[in-house]
């Protein structure tokens, strides 16, 4: 996967390098199954099912970003950022990144500004998949 454009957001300190160990990526992939697992118990709410997929669909892409080398630096904006790489990171099917990046946008609207949010069906669905797909890389890449 081309990374020069995370190179270039190392330059604008937006990104720093990093070495992760096997057990914090594993530490990730266990977190986005877990969260993805909650998403799907039966009755759970729509907007708690979209907070877990997207809590799931972080812990994939941070563990893809880490598997590349890379971090966002702590604080604000990191989620947006470590979201926003992911089309660099890993190889999810075509949509993902930019359901990843809906995901964020609703999320700060309804944790930041209050907002009542209604989450499609198809962003939950294409969130499944993009959690599902980074799941089942990351884990073929640590074999």
């Amino acid at each position: 996967m081309p990374l020069e454009n995370l190179e270039r957001l190392v330059e604008k300190r937006l990104l720093s390098r990093h070495q992760p160990a096997r057990r914090e990526l594993e530490n990730h992939l266990q977190v986005a199954r877990q969260f993805l697992r909650a998403a799907r118990l039966e009755g759970a709410p729509e907007i708690v099912r979209f907070s877990n997929l997207y809590d799931a669909a972080h812990a994939v892409a941070l563990a893809g970003l880490k598997l590349a080398g890379f971090r966002a630096p702590d604080g604000e904006g990191n989620r947006q950022l470590t979201l926003g790489c992911v089309e660099h990171t890993l190889a999810l099917r075509k949509g993902s990144a930019a359901a990843l990046v809906e995901a964020n946008r609703l999320r700060a609207l309804m944790q930041y500004q209050g907002a009542d949010i209604d989450v499609p069906e198809s962003l939950l669905e294409a969130l499944v998949a993009a959690v599902e797909d980074g799941i089942a890389e990351v884990s073929a890449r640590l074999r």
